[in-house]
C-alpha cells in the first residue's frame, strides 16, 4: 500500500507524499512479461473483449501503456478493452458477465495466477454468469505446455498453463468472439521484479531528499 509504505518511510509530509506517488507512478511497462503486449492486440485483432481485471491499484495498469491498445480501437470499438478494478475484484465479475451478455458473448477465460481467485471466480460464475461458456486458466510458470482443451466445454473447466501465449492456441480452434478477463500482477506483470524496483526508486527520492 503505498501510503502506509510512504508513512513507515518518512515522518515528514512532504516526503511521505513524494514516497507515495513514486510507489503509484512507477513505471510498470519494463516488468511485463515478454510478448504480453502482442498476445493481447491478437486478440483484440480477432474482434475479442478484453477485460483487465486486477484487485491492484490503476495506476499499475495505466503505467504499463497497455492502454495504448485500447487507443488504437475506433471509438465504437473501444468498449472490447477494460480496466476493472477493486479490492475485492470477485465481487466485480457479475457486472462484467452483464456487460458480456450486452455485447452478445458466449465464451469467456478468466486467467489469473491465484487457484484461490480462480475457485472464488467458479462461484460467481455459477451464480450469475448464465448464458456464458467458461474456462477458468491457471497461469503457473512452471506448468508444462499441456494439451488444450480441443472444444469450448458446457461445464466449468480449469486447466494450467505456463504463460497467456499458450492460450493464443485455444483461441485460434474457434470462432466468434471471446471474453478475456485477465488478472494483472503476476499473470502480465512480473510483480516481483516490479516491487524491487519501486524500492529502488524510492530509495533514490529519499536519498536525494536528505541531500538537498
Amino acid at each position: 500500500d503505498p501510503t502506509m509504505a510512504a508513512k513507515e518511510l518518512s515522518t515528514s509530509w512532504l516526503a511521505r507524499r513524494r514516497v507515495e506517488n513514486k510507489i503509484l507512478r512507477h513505471p510498470t511497462k519494463e516488468y511485463l512479461y515478454d510478448g504480453v503486449a502482442g498476445v493481447l492486440q491478437q486478440f483484440l485483432e480477432q474482434g475479442d473483449h478484453i477485460t483487465i481485471w486486477t484487485d491492484d491499484y490503476p495506476e499499475r495498469v495505466a503505467t504499463s501503456d497497455l492502454g495504448k491498445l485500447r487507443k488504437g480501437l475506433s471509438s465504437k470499438e473501444r468498449h472490447r478493452f477494460a480496466l476493472t478494478h477493486e479490492e475485492d475484484k470477485i465481487a466485480l465479475l457479475p457486472e462484467v458477465f452483464d456487460k458480456a451478455r450486452t455485447h452478445g458473448i458466449k465464451n469467456a477465460i478468466i486467467v489469473d495466477n491465484s487457484e484461490t481467485n480462480l475457485d472464488q471466480a467458479a462461484i460467481a460464475i455459477k451464480k450469475t454468469g448464465e448464458g456464458i461458456n467458461f474456462d477458468l486458466a491457471l497461469v503457473n510458470p512452471k506448468a508444462p505446455e499441456i494439451q488444450l482443451p480441443a472444444c469450448i466445454p458446457s461445464e466449468i473447466t480449469q486447466f494450467s498453463v505456463p504463460s497467456i501465449h499458450s492460450l493464443t492456441q485455444l483461441r485460434k480452434e474457434h470462432t466468434g468472439p471471446f471474453l478475456w478477463i485477465i488478472d494483472f500482477n503476476e499473470t502480465l506483470m512480473d510483480t516481483p521484479a516490479f516491487m524491487k524496483g519501486v524500492k529502488a526508486a524510492v530509495t533514490d527520492t529519499l536519498r536525494n531528499r536528505w541531500m538537498s
